[in-house]
């Protein structure tokens, strides 16, 4: 059994790498000047991004004031 909590906070620090290794991929697409492939990473890392985004949020707990 993982808590609510836990699992929140291990699919943080998974999407984390994965945006790691996906950077580290464009990065080496636009060394050898493969646009092509460095642009469909880079939509892959804008949507590991808002994950990332959507996962912290939700692990704050939801106490923000508006």
């Amino acid at each position: 059994f993982v808590s609510p909590d836990k699992m929140i906070a291990e699919l943080l620090s998974d999407n984390q790498h994965i945006a790691r290794d996906q950077r580290a991929a464009i990065k080496i697409t636009d060394d050898n000047n493969d646009t092509p492939t460095s642009n469909i990473l880079q939509d892959l890392l804008d949507g590991t991004e808002r994950r990332i985004w959507f996962l912290f949020e939700v692990s704050r707990g939801g106490d923000n004031e508006m």
